[in-house]
């Protein structure tokens, strides 16, 4: 929220995920500790409430088009975007509880997405609940960002929203690897990111 670089960050949301019992695993170790902020409205530590936090993060109460972001709002259809194209690998990765999320890094190729004509590469994902974005108003129950980056520092975000359902091998396989110091991931993430599905793009430029 404080990061004062001037680089633009690409944001691709893929409506295509259910949750499963890693949300409710996930949402109790998260928040037995004290947080900063969290992405529960309510709370007082909620988005409408970040920029009262810290005094760092005043322009989190004062901005006009910022995360979380109501999506649908002005969705054009763009069928020259084509599919996502992605080529993940397994690499090491740590997991680390960070209180309002739980991450994952990766410290080797994880692999990338390709989008208009730019690679960016696999550097970290993170879950928090509940959703960070909104579809029409609606909230849903967890999202998840993967986060790449390209050669010249631009970042792109691959983003889920995740309603309860059926189990998630992938997200099965990291709550189960919560207590873990290092392990191998991503060889689930060709499988959860469908570049057949719909999917909504915007550019924010910081």
């Amino acid at each position: 929220m404080n990061d004062a670089k001037l680089k633009p960050t690409l944001l691709i949301f893929c409506l295509i995920s259910s949750l499963t019992v890693f949300c409710r695993s996930c949402y109790a170790k998260c928040h037995d500790h004290d947080q900063e902020f969290n992405y529960d409205e309510g709370s007082g530590r909620g988005p409408s409430e970040w920029g009262s936090l810290d005094p760092n993060w005043r322009a989190c109460g004062e901005g006009k088009s910022q995360s979380p972001i109501e999506l649908y709002q002005m969705v054009k259809h763009a069928p020259e975007l084509g599919k996502l194209k992605r080529a993940y690998r397994a690499a090491p990765a740590t997991i680390a509880n960070r209180g309002h999320d739980v991450a994952v890094t990766w410290k080797g190729d994880a692999g990338k997405i390709r989008i208009n004509g730019t690679t960016y590469r696999l550097q970290q994902c993170h879950w928090h609940t509940p959703s960070e974005h909104s579809i029409y108003g609606k909230r849903f129950d967890m999202e998840l960002h993967m986060v790449h980056s390209s050669y010249d520092g631009s970042i792109a975000v691959v983003a889920f929203l995740y309603m309860f359902g059926e189990s998630d091998p992938f997200l099965s396989m990291v709550n189960s690897n919560l207590s873990t110091q290092q392990l191998k991931l991503c060889e689930g993430c060709n499988n959860n990111i469908n570049s057949r599905k719909r999917f909504l793009l915007y550019t924010v430029i910081e």
